[in-house]
């Protein structure tokens, strides 16, 4: 039996209208639904940028605080809190009067001390394992002082949480307490000032 299809115009035009409305349903289902995504994109964007920094201690607090294992002194032998420096460009040196390159370092960074002073970096001078009489004997030896902030740490414990294996050894944090570099051996006065300019 053959199949005749007979065209009726009210019929097609019927089912033209309802296409039309399934599109233009479809059509605002996607549209609310993109919306819907923005919305979810928002809230989750607020919340990540208010929630609170994740950031944990820095690498100075983490060094340079004092603790029960962790006790510095200066050179008349009263104890010394670093805490105080935060906030402000920190180079610290370690040394020892058995070290034959901590003399000249030393005075650079004298000078350099000098010629920063009141500019917000602080210059600190950690001497390894030694007792103040004996540092204080070095450094009038060969006339070093000035602004530098000399700190004896008998039990090392500085030199050990850097990793240290050289002499000497010199870390510069920046004023939110992070390393900008880690230098072992000796640091010349051209090589402190162009890295006192990045920090800044």
């Amino acid at each position: 039996m053959l199949f005749t299809f007979h065209y009726k115009p009210a019929v097609v035009t019927v089912l033209m209208l309802h296409l039309l409305v399934i599109m233009q349903r479809s059509h605002l289902f996607f549209l609310v639904g993109i919306f819907a995504v923005l919305c979810v994109g928002a809230i989750i964007t607020y919340f990540v940028v208010s929630a609170p920094d994740p950031k944990g201690p820095s690498a100075a607090s983490m060094t340079l605080q004092t603790s029960d294992t962790q006790i510095f002194t200066d050179l008349q032998g009263e104890p010394i809190s670093l805490d105080q420096y935060e906030g402000k460009i920190r180079v610290v040196n370690v040394w020892a009067s058995w070290s034959p390159l901590s003399i000249q370092e030393l005075q650079d960074m004298q000078r350099f001390a000098d010629d920063y002073a009141g500019d917000d970096v602080v210059f600190l001078a950690v001497n390894r394992k030694e007792h103040a009489v004996q540092a204080q004997s070095f450094l009038d030896t060969y006339d070093i002082g000035g602004e530098i902030i000399f700190v004896i740490d008998l039990n090392d414990t500085f030199y050990t949480s850097i990793g240290g294996y050289a002499m000497p050894e010199t870390v510069v944090y920046d004023q939110e307490g992070d390393i900008v570099t880690h230098r072992k051996g000796v640091l010349s006065y051209d090589d402190l000032s162009a890295i006192i300019q990045t920090a800044q």
